[in-house]
């Protein structure tokens, strides 16, 4: 299964992945997802953030890439001024046969030079 940490090895980005704080009542492996948690790979959001909110604004924040296929609809409209930029860092993605992660052409743009957030 493509994770992260092999997004960020073939993008030369750097990756951070943001959990919300009740997917550990909601997880197979939550044991797994503490760990993970605990040696900082993953990211949790306190339990009373707006979850969009505090994502969205850490990759403004680090010039970064938002791997979604959420479309932050309620962000962007409380938003506006913001809304083309989050679009445009947004690369939504789909599963392809449970190993694999197909990320839309925007990363691929990206990696080849394109302008993040533009």
């Amino acid at each position: 299964t493509r994770r992260s940490s092999d997004l960020a090895e073939e993008s030369g980005l750097p990756v951070y992945t943001y959990v919300t704080a009740y997917l550990k009542n909601r997880i197979d492996d939550r044991k797994q997802l503490i760990e993970l948690i605990k040696k900082k790979s993953i990211i949790e959001t306190t339990g009373k953030s707006e979850d969009d909110k505090f994502f969205l604004q850490a990759a403004l924040e680090k010039d970064g890439l938002i791997i979604s296929n959420d479309q932050f609809k309620e962000y962007k409209k409380a938003n506006p001024d913001k809304a083309d930029e989050i679009e445009n860092r947004r690369v939504p993605f789909n599963f392809h046969d449970k190993e694999t992660v197909h990320f839309s052409g925007r990363l691929s743009e990206i990696k080849n030079g394109g302008e993040i957030g533009r």
